[in-house]
């Protein structure tokens, strides 16, 4: 994972375990974020420095997760013209890939109920 802080000043804590990224006690499934296209995920934090997802404070953190990729498999079947029918997967979410990008905090922000 890619970690930017965006200005000096101390940041909220967080870990990362397999794909789940834990910030101020937030926690973010990053493989459940994951879309065809890039998704970001912003956490804020109210004026108690209560952390949720949304825009409804001061920023805390933005994570962005890159695009699903995917790579064609053999279906073992004949399409139309009678060439190999190729099926589409999933490759998996490449986490070295993600960006955490921390803002400063002025409190220690907690997660939200």
């Amino acid at each position: 994972m890619i970690i930017k802080h965006v200005a000096s000043g101390p940041v909220a804590s967080y870990s990362l375990e397999g794909l789940v990224l834990t910030v101020a006690g937030h926690i973010v499934d990053l493989a459940e974020c994951q879309t065809d296209v890039i998704a970001t995920v912003d956490l804020t934090a109210d004026r108690d420095g209560v952390v949720a997802e949304g825009l409804s404070g001061s920023y805390v953190a933005s994570v962005v997760i890159p695009p699903r990729q995917y790579h064609f498999v053999d279906s073992g079947k004949l399409g139309l013209d009678d060439q190999p029918a190729m099926l589409r997967q999933a490759l998996p979410l490449n986490v070295a890939a993600v960006q955490l990008f921390l803002w400063p905090v002025k409190n220690n922000p907690t997660q939200g109920e």
